[in-house]
């Protein structure tokens, strides 16, 4: 397995910081991960190691505003240029930095949380990019409990016993005492994002939109059924919301007592696996 990072410049000019991982020999497919909002592409190395074993090519980028080219930027929170389009379209030129380097394979984008919506977003406009998404941590209704100027941006409403503002994340205490113990995790968000979420929140819940996802698509949509984002529930109506619109290939995979952050719960081998064997049979 190989690994390093590099950096390129978005359409904006804004530089965005960018981890790799390559198999040996060639990869069989490749795997673009977007992350949450106040977290950073460190946090899913153990998923990429598990998908490079696997033979797939991985890349990771910190979104804007996050990570390390938040702090290249000077502000932890600030989008930048075009906001929630800059970041979107961000994501599609690394999309094309990956085809170029990883030639001929199918490229599958996996998004959490945010980084869910974001994807949602991406594959209404430039789906034919990708062999499918993969959607986890995500949603396709409103969640009207949620605060994401709140601590914790409360979510910790489904918790019972609570602990931290961040219990919502996995049932896994270590991994939760990790994000709260992370400079780069849980920072408090600056009102212009908040005002930018809310705006694209209202047009990723206009299903006309929908319509325009490529109908040979493939979908995974993965969620714990007690993720507060929106949970089985949630992820019921956007698979159905898929399946409206034409989509033939959509997958629904919910996991009993799972929260917000999969790949950090107390079950993450399973999910990872599944992941695997789910773009395996997909490719």
């Amino acid at each position: 397995m190989k690994s390093e990072t590099f950096w390129y410049k978005d359409k904006d000019k804004v530089e965005i910081f960018v981890y790799k991982w390559l198999p040996e020999g060639i990869p069989k497919g490749s795997v673009q991960i977007a992350h949450g909002l106040a977290e950073h592409a460190k946090r899913y190395t153990h998923v990429a190691e598990a998908l490079v074993k696997a033979g797939y090519a991985v890349y990771i980028d910190d979104h804007r505003g996050h990570g390390k080219t938040g702090e290249k930027f000077g502000v932890l929170g600030e989008l930048g240029p075009r906001g929630w389009d800059g970041t979107v379209e961000a994501l599609t030129t690394l999309t094309d930095i990956i085809k170029d380097e990883v030639p001929g394979v199918p490229i599958f984008l996996l998004g959490h949380s945010w980084g869910s919506f974001l994807s949602q977003d991406y594959i209404q406009r430039w789906g034919n990019k990708l062999q499918g998404v993969l959607l986890t941590g995500t949603t396709g209704a409103p969640n009207p409990k949620t605060d994401l100027g709140a601590e914790g941006l409360g979510l910790n409403y489904t918790v019972k016993n609570l602990k931290t503002p961040f219990d919502w994340l996995t049932r896994d205490e270590a991994e939760v005492q990790k994000y709260i113990d992370d400079p780069l995790c849980g920072f408090s968000l600056p009102p212009s994002i908040l005002q930018i979420l809310g705006k694209s929140n209202e047009k990723l819940l206009d299903t006309k939109s929908d319509e325009k996802i490529p109908k040979n698509l493939k979908v995974y949509i993965f969620v714990g059924d007690d993720d507060s984002v929106g949970g089985k529930e949630g992820a019921t109506v956007l698979a159905e919301r898929y399946e409206i619109a034409g989509i033939k290939d959509v997958t629904l995979k919910t996991y009993p007592k799972g929260r917000h952050e999969l790949f950090n719960e107390i079950n993450r081998e399973e999910v990872i696996q599944d992941v695997i064997s789910w773009m395996d049979s997909h490719l």
